[in-house]
C-alpha cells in the first residue's frame, strides 16, 4: 500500500529517495520506505518524517529481499548461520528440502531447532519424498504396501502441520527413482487441502524430458495440487530442439489448470554427484551395494552401456568437471574435466570414473556442462519461470562448488536483465520475490507493502553482478549496498554487519 504525505512520525529506519520496485511486477517509482520494528510501516512519498536511521538510496533500487525458491540450504545454517553467499547478493529467504531430501521428515522439529538458533536469513522447507520413503522402505526398489503408503502419507501430512511449504521429489536419485506414479499421486494428495505445491526434480532431464514432464503434470492433475518443476532444463545437445515442444506442453497445462510454474538458475551447467550418470537399479539398497555392483565384473558391461547413454547426451566425458572428492590423492583433480583425468592416469574415462567413485566411497561431486545458452534465456524469461539457485548459503571459505551459490541472483539482474535485456527489472524482481512467496504461501513476504515484513534488498542496478566463476566460485556478488532481514541490517554499505535476524518460516494451515 502506497501512501502520500504523512504527518511527522517516528520510524526506526527510513529508506529515502529510492527507485522502488515493489515485487508486484509494476513499474518502478521514486519514493521512500519507512520501517517500524520488523515490518514495513509506509511506502511512498514520505515527507517531513523522522527516523532513528536514515538510508539515502538515491540512484539505487529498493526491492523486496529475494526468495530462493529452490535451494539446498538444509543443515548448512547450523554450521554457517550467516548464510553469507546468499545474503551478500540480496537473498533474505532460502527454501530448502528440495529434490526429495529434507533434513528429516519431522519438519516441525527442525524448524523448532532453528527457533533456538541465531540465523542470518529466513528459512522455509519442503518435506522430501526421498526422506519419507527412506524412513519407511529404506533404499528398496519396490512399491510400498497399502499400510506403508498410508504411513508415508501420514508423515507428509504431519510435516505440513509442522510447517512444510510443499512436497519435493528427486526422481533421478535413490530412493526417489524407485517410486511409481501411484505412490507419488497418493502422497501429493496430502497437499490439496492447503494449496501447497508438488515440487519435482523430474525423472529425466535429457532423452525422456518430455515424458518426465508429462508424468509431473499427471501427478499434479490427479492429486489436484499445484506443481513446481525444479531447475527446468533441456539437458544434452541432442535434446536442445525439444524446447519448443516443452513450452507447448507446459503452456497448455497452465492454461487448462493454472498454478503450474518452474524455477531455473542462470547457468548452462548443473551440479550433482558423479553417480547420477549411473543407472538407478545399480544403486538399489544404498551406497554400499552400489559400490559392490561397480566392482562386479558380471555387471560391468551392462552398467557401462547405460552410463554411455548418459555421456552421449552430454557429448563427451569432457562435459564433467570434478568439484569435490574425499580421497586425498584425488584432490589434485578438483577442477579437472573427467577425460583429462583419465588421460593423465592413462585410463579409459569410464574406468576412471568407476575407480574414482570406489576410491572416494561414492562421494564425488561434479559440474556438468550440458545446456544451451539460448534455451537458458528462454527458460529464464518465460512468464511461468522463477529464479532458484539450486545451491546453498555458504561461507567464503571452502572447497570448489558451483558458482550459483554465490552468484545466481546477481547474475540474473546483472547479466540477463541489464546486459542481455531478456526482461525488464520489475519482471526480474517479481520472479524472485512475490512469485515464490505466493506459490509457497509465505505470509507477508515478497513485496514492499505496508504491513509486510521488512526483508529488503537495496542495490545499484548499474553495478550489480556476479563475480563467482566455475574456476573461482567462492566470490561474493557486487553492487548490493544494503540488505535488511526482518527490519535489521544484515548488510550495510556492502559489508556484513554480523546481525543474524533470520527466522524459520512455517506454513500455517
Amino acid at each position: 500500500m502506497r501512501v502520500g504525505s504523512a504527518e511527522p512520525r517516528q520510524f526506526d529506519i527510513l529508506i529515502k529517495n529510492g527507485f522502488i520496485i515493489d515485487g508486484s511486477g509494476s513499474e518502478a517509482f521514486s519514493g521512500s520506505v519507512g520501517i517500524i520494528g520488523d515490518k514495513i510501516a509506509a511506502v511512498g512519498k514520505l515527507e517531513g518524517v523522522r527516523a532513528d536511521q536514515v538510508i539515502d538510496a538515491a540512484n539505487l533500487t529498493v526491492a523486496p529481499g529475494f526468495i530462493n525458491i529452490h535451494g539446498h540450504t538444509n543443515g548448512t545454517l547450523l554450521s554457517h548461520p550467516e548464510g553469507m553467499s546468499s545474503i551478500m547478493q540480496g537473498v533474505t529467504t532460502e527454501i530448502g528440502g528440495q529434490c526429495g531430501g529434507s533434513r528429516g521428515w519431522k519438519v516441525g522439529d527442525y524448524l523448532d531447532t532453528l527457533e533456538t538458533r541465531d540465523i542470518g536469513i529466513n528459512f522455509a522447507t519442503m518435506v522430501g519424498h526421498g526422506t519419507v520413503r527412506s524412513a519407511v522402505l529404506g533404499q528398496a526398489d519396490r512399491e510400498p504396501t497399502a499400510e506403508e503408503l498410508q504411513r508415508m502419507r501420514a508423515m507428509v501430512e504431519e510435516a505440513i502441520q509442522g510447517g512444510a511449504v510443499g512436497l519435493s521429489t528427486g526422481l533421478e536419485y535413490t530412493p526417489g527413482n524407485f517410486a511409481r506414479m501411484p505412490e507419488l499421486i497418493e502422497l501429493a494428495r496430502a497437499l490439496k487441502p492447503y494449496g501447497l505445491p508438488y515440487a519435482t526434480h523430474m525423472r529425466n532431464e535429457d532423452r525422456q524430458l518430455l515424458e518426465a514432464v508429462a508424468e509431473a503434470l499427471t501427478i499434479s492433475r490427479q492429486a489436484e495440487c499445484p506443481v513446481q518443476l525444479s531447475h527446468l532444463k533441456v539437458l544434452g545437445k541432442p535434446n536442445w530442439y525439444k524446447i519448443d515442444r516443452l513450452f507447448e506442453i507446459i503452456e497448455k497445462a497452465s492454461g487448462e489448470r493454472g498454478n503450474l510454474h518452474y524455477d531455473r538458475y542462470p547457468y548452462i551447467a548443473y551440479s550433482t554427484g558423479l553417480s547420477i550418470i549411473f543407472p538407478g537399479w545399480s544403486k538399489e539398497g544404498g551406497n554400499k551395494q552400489f559400490l559392490e555392483r561397480l566392482k562386479d565384473a558380471a555387471l560391468a558391461e551392462k552398467i557401462r552401456r547405460e552410463v554411455q547413454v548418459k555421456i552421449d547426451q552430454l557429448q563427451s566425458w569432457h562435459a564433467l568437471m570434478i568439484t569435490s572428492v574425499r580421497n586425498e590423492a584425488d584432490i589434485k583433480y578438483v577442477g579437472w574435466r573427467m577425460d583429462d583425468i583419465a588421460r593423465d592416469k592413462g585410463a579409459d574415462p569410464y574406468q576412471e570414473a568407476v575407480a574414482m567413485l570406489l576410491r572416494n566411497g561414492g562421494s564425488v561431486s561434479t559440474v556438468g556442462f550440458g545446456m544451451d545458452e539460448e534455451n537458458t534465456r528462454r527458460i529464464l524469461s518465460h512468464p511461468l519461470g522463477m529464479i532458484g539457485s539450486d545451491g546453498s548459503a555458504l561461507p567464503l571459505e571452502g572447497g570448489m562448488v558451483h558458482p550459483r551459490s554465490f552468484g545466481a541472483f546477481a547474475r540474473v539482474l546483472g547479466y540477463y536483465c541489464r546486459e542481455q535485456k531478456i526482461f525488464d527489472l520489475p519482471t526480474a524482481i517479481k520472479k524472485m520475490t512475490s512469485m515464490p512467496a505466493e506459490k509457497l504461501k509465505l505470509d507477508k513476504r515478497g513485496r514492499l507493502e505496508t504491513g509486510y515484513y521488512a526483508d529488503i534488498a537495496i542495490f545499484d542496478p548499474a553495478a550489480i553482478k556476479d563475480t563467482a566463476t566455475f574456476e573461482k566460485p567462492r566470490q561474493f556478488a557486487v553492487g548490493v549496498h544494503h540488505v535488511l532481514v526482518n527490519g535489521k541490517f544484515a548488510v550495510k554499505d556492502g559489508q556484513h554487519t554480523g546481525t543474524l535476524a533470520g527466522r524459520p518460516l512455517r506454513f500455517r494451515a
